[in-house]
C-alpha cells in the first residue's frame, strides 16, 4: 500500500499505530475513572449493626477463640494447630 511507496516497513508502522491506539485507550480510561471519582456521591447505608465481641484476655482464651472461629478440628490425619495442644 502507501506505506510501501513511502519506503516504510508496514509491520513497524502497524505496531506504532497499535501502540498509539493503546495509549489513547489508556488515556480515555484514566479520564473516565477520574470523572467517576470526582462525581461520586457517598451515602451512608443504614443496615443491621453487628454487636462487638469482647476480646479474649489470656493466651488460652485467645487460642480457644481462634480455633472456634476457624473451625479447627483435630483428627488423626490433621493434628491440632500449634497452641491448641
Amino acid at each position: 500500500g502507501l506505506r510501501g511507496l513511502a519506503q516504510q516497513r508496514p509491520e513497524v508502522e502497524y505496531a506504532r499505530e497499535g501502540y498509539d491506539m493503546f495509549i489513547a485507550m489508556l488515556d480515555g480510561i484514566k479520564e473516565e475513572c477520574v470523572g467517576f471519582l470526582f462525581n461520586v456521591q457517598v451515602g451512608r447505608a443504614e443496615g443491621p449493626t453487628v454487636a462487638a465481641q469482647p476480646a479474649p484476655s489470656g493466651l488460652a482464651e485467645f487460642a480457644a477463640a481462634a480455633a472456634q472461629q476457624a473451625g479447627a478440628v483435630a483428627t488423626k490425619q490433621r493434628p491440632a494447630p500449634a497452641g491448641l495442644r
